[in-house]
């Protein structure tokens, strides 16, 4: 099990790393070039936002009840949190794509929004900041790290990439939406 769980936690952290960066590209793009080849790549990331998102959220769904469930990582509260937050992510993009319905934008946007402030609060506690919310003492500690990979990888960072991958993700498709519509 040790052997899985060190193969699962590198390659997670490969695509963690492969996310930031996309997610980077993505921003420096759309803020930095406006031609019509950029228009295009900003089309295409918008006409595949919900795909991807689903994706990305039914991936952190299965991976969050492997690592609680399989491997054995007592989930803290601030997981617990951030878990009410994707699930919904992963039932609301299916319902979308099995419709064809695009209007759900806006909640994946504020969904995520709140998992990248929880996210962050959580790595910001592994790194010794002062609990504002205390964890419950029954619970895990939140600051107790299970993953370490390249010295920053924890499991708040896989999470807070994805709501940020996620969150630029349905940005760049409510802009292109409403700049196509009007």
């Amino acid at each position: 099990m040790a052997s899985f769980t060190s193969t699962l936690n590198f390659l997670l952290a490969i695509f963690t790393i492969v996310m930031q960066i996309v997610t980077a590209l993505i921003i420096v793009w759309f803020f930095t070039s406006k031609n019509r080849a950029s228009d295009r790549i900003l089309k295409v990331i918008s006409n595949n936002a919900y795909i991807i998102s689903f994706l990305i959220t039914f991936g952190g769904m299965v991976l969050s009840l492997v690592y609680s469930d399989i491997i054995g990582y007592v989930p803290c509260t601030l997981c617990w949190y951030q878990r009410i937050l994707l699930y919904p992510e992963v039932l609301l993009l299916g319902l979308a794509l099995w419709k064809e319905d695009r209007t759900i934008t806006d909640y994946i946007i504020a969904l995520s929004g709140i998992g990248i402030i929880l996210a962050a609060y959580q790595k910001y506690l592994e790194l010794g900041g002062s609990s504002i919310i205390p964890c419950s003492a029954t619970a895990v500690a939140c600051s107790k790290v299970y993953v370490l990979e390249f010295k920053y990888i924890t499991i708040p960072v896989m999470a807070l990439t994805s709501f940020i991958f996620i969150f630029v993700l349905m940005l760049i498709h409510n802009y292109i939406t409403r700049r196509n519509s009007r």
